[in-house]
């Protein structure tokens, strides 16, 4: 049944602050966190979301050198160690908030009664974690905050790869290029050692998918036949494709299935408070976000010029 005014009156009064101001408890920030994942399928299947407990964490990643046996001989030391990398990156959450207002009229018309505070939750968690897919790929600081409220808030997962050098950014295309074309150059950059081919992923706009559908589509063969009326997943040479809502058709990435991580803090409030004069409810989240990728050289990045 839908929402009547007594239902209101009793969600009026379940504040979701609690004793510490509003501050959620771990199994509270947890469950938030899952349930906005859950709802967002790319960050369920591509994205690492970790918890970060503390001002930043380091995302240590222990390379071993290949072919590293030698012939053993006993009673003879062995004197030459073989090599071991150490790579970092770093999450370092910035503070974020989120301003809802949820008015009377449209709690009636939209909530169900049972559950009403829980809908609401699942709401806000997956708009939530929307967001931070989106601040995860095109975050800049450099852009101006009054122009770019949203994405002004802490660099991204593009921006910071562009500005490593261990990253290969040096494959563009234009608009005219065949996409099989495009990502044949960025597999044969991927490093052998990266290129395990149900690990990859193609991660790119949804017009680019579309537009690679099309090119499948238009050969004269069973499969462009099939790829003019299927909704089954796309592949280049093994390689899955996977669209990214939020990502804009001029970057195309290929790397490794959960690379990319998002991490957030360990401190977040969902405070709730009514407004009489407008007859609503306000809702205030605030909470801690950042994105980054774990291994620069298995990160491919190309560019539209």
């Amino acid at each position: 049944m839908p929402l009547e005014n007594e239902d209101l009156t009793e969600i009026s009064k379940v504040d979701i602050s609690t004793e510490t101001g509003g501050q959620m408890e771990p199994e509270e920030l947890q469950s938030f966190i899952d349930t906005g994942v859950e709802q967002v399928a790319v960050l369920n299947e591509e994205f690492e979301v970790v918890e970060v407990t503390a001002s930043k964490m380091n995302m240590d990643i222990m390379d071993l050198a290949e072919e590293n046996m030698r012939k053993g001989e006993e009673g003879v030391e062995v004197t030459t160690p073989r090599g071991i990398n150490i790579s970092r990156r770093t999450l370092e959450p910035t503070e974020v908030t989120v301003y809802y207002r949820i008015t009377d009229k449209f709690l009636r018309r939209n909530i169900m009664r049972q559950g009403a505070e829980s809908v609401i939750n699942s709401r806000f968690s997956k708009q939530y974690m929307v967001d931070a897919f989106n601040l995860s790929l095109n975050g800049d600081t450099s852009l101006n905050a009054n122009d770019y409220p949203f994405h002004s808030i802490n660099d991204g997962i593009i921006v910071k790869a562009l500005a490593d050098d261990d990253v290969n950014d040096e494959i563009t295309f234009a608009d005219a290029d065949k996409l099989s074309t495009i990502f044949a150059s960025m597999l044969d950059a991927m490093p052998e050692k990266h290129s395990d081919e149900d690990m990859l992923r193609f991660y790119l706009a949804p017009s680019l998918y579309k537009k690679y559908q099309r090119e499948m589509a238009g050969r004269n063969t069973t499969l462009g036949d099939q790829m003019s009326v299927a909704k089954n997943g796309l592949y280049y040479e093994g390689v899955k494709l996977v669209k990214f809502s939020k990502l804009k058709n001029d970057k195309i990435m290929l790397t490794k299935s959960k690379n990319f991580q998002i991490g957030y803090g360990l401190t977040m409030t969902v405070e709730s408070e009514r407004n009489i004069k407008a007859r609503a409810r306000d809702y205030v989240i605030a909470g801690e976000l950042d994105a980054n990728y774990a291994l620069s050289e298995a990160l491919i990045l190309a560019k539209k010029v």
